[in-house]
């Protein structure tokens, strides 16, 4: 239980082979299917230290992991690419980027409500180095699809993954998926991967996009007002990343 599935544990074994990073990321642990997946991509394209954070990996009880993942990296000879941060994500996360760490390939499947979810995006953005590779699990799960959306709709990434953003609440979506199922959706399971094509700071007060509500029908408002919608991006951003 607790693990990602085969085809989604393929697709990243391509993305690491295609990325060869040589610090990569995971946020939550758990059972170390993940984990394994990115550590033998690495060990065969000979690079790369993999770090996974998961502040329960170690500790016994519900929702704790009795050092499971740690075993299976353990028995697959693995070690000497590998560290784990038994830390909260909001924790280590700005420890990481303090000490001027820096990514190339980044796998967020934390705990999944909004508010942590956004927060691990957030620290990741800035962590991931221009050109790495971002990957969500459980995007349609509805909080973690609004961290989705928020990147798609503000942020200079572009989606690797051969999917729409469909809303996973929206019953037509729902039914289209009945009728005619979606061989990306089988072919990538759970997850979907971004490449940041650049460091942006969003403007403050930047609410021009679907993401928020009621903005289909204020643009209609802005069209008659003669207004044009700006970009989210503020002009001569600084990189925020070290």
């Amino acid at each position: 239980h607790s693990a990602i599935s085969t085809e989604s544990c393929a697709r990243i074994q391509e993305l690491v082979a295609a990325t060869k990073p040589r610090h990569s990321l995971e946020i939550g642990c758990a059972m170390g299917i993940s984990t394994l997946a990115v550590l033998y991509a690495l060990e065969r394209e000979n690079c790369g230290e993999h770090i996974a954070v998961d502040p329960n990996q170690t500790a016994t009880g519900p929702h704790r992991w009795d050092g499971v993942g740690l075993a299976m990296v353990r028995q697959a000879g693995l070690e000497h690419r590998f560290r784990l941060i038994e830390k909260p994500s909001h924790l280590a996360l700005p420890e990481l980027l303090s000490q001027g760490a820096c990514f190339d390939l980044i796998f967020v499947d934390g705990w999944h409500s909004f508010d942590y979810a956004f927060v691990d995006y957030f620290y990741c953005d800035l962590l991931l180095n221009e050109g790495g590779i971002l990957i969500f699990d459980d995007w349609q799960m509805p909080p973690v699809h609004h961290v989705c959306w928020f990147l798609e709709s503000h942020k200079k990434y572009t989606n690797i993954t051969p999917l729409p953003l469909a809303h996973p609440l929206n019953l037509w979506n729902k039914f289209k998926k009945k009728i005619r199922p979606d061989n990306a959706s089988a072919e990538w399971g759970s997850i979907r991967a971004y490449r940041k094509v650049a460091d942006t700071t969003v403007r403050s007060g930047f609410f021009e996009s679907a993401f928020y509500p009621y903005f289909r029908s204020y643009s209609y408002w802005m069209r008659l007002r003669g207004l044009k919608k700006t970009s989210p991006f503020l002009p001569g951003a600084v990189s925020l990343t070290p």
